[in-house]
């Protein structure tokens, strides 16, 4: 993923993380509830770090970055 990505997208991959965490969690998997989890929290990262972007550097799909409200 790149920082491009758009943020329906990053929000739908975190989503799916989270419930393959809470899966692997509920089975006794512990090896792969910790991957999952680590999964959820760089993807949360990035989400972060997308939504702290000025304009200037988001994509240009973004609404803001062509002039339109």
């Amino acid at each position: 993923m790149d920082i491009h990505e758009d943020l329906p997208s990053l929000e739908d991959r975190i989503a799916k993380a989270v419930k393959d965490c809470e899966t692997w969690r509920a089975t006794g998997f512990g090896e792969n509830y910790l991957e999952a989890y680590d999964l959820v929290e760089a993807l949360q990262l990035q989400l972060r770090r997308r939504l702290r972007l000025p304009l200037e550097a988001r994509p240009s799909t973004d609404l803001l970055a062509h002039g339109t409200h």
